[in-house]
């Protein structure tokens, strides 16, 4: 009975690391990220995976604004050579 009720008010890690993701997404209920908040108070290995997760999106998103980023010449042969392999 009681494992039933733990199991039903914490994820897993792996449920955990796929709430993760889909929180940043902003894809998750309210249900789902409670139970993602009660999961990271008791597990510091989620914990620091969500952490690095949201640096990953931050940068991904700050990146997404620059326009100004280019590859040289010298890159972009690079890649057009590794995508005819």
């Amino acid at each position: 009975m009681i494992a039933r009720v733990i199991h039903k008010l914490f994820y897993s890690c792996e449920d955990a690391s796929l709430h993760a993701v889909r929180r940043s997404q902003g894809k998750s209920s309210m249900v789902e990220r409670m139970r993602l908040w009660m999961h990271l108070r008791i597990c510091d290995i989620c914990k620091l995976f969500d952490q690095q997760n949201q640096k990953l999106d931050n940068l991904v998103n700050d990146s997404k604004g620059a326009e100004n980023l280019k590859a040289s010449e010298e890159v972009k042969a690079k890649w057009k050579a590794e995508i005819q392999k």
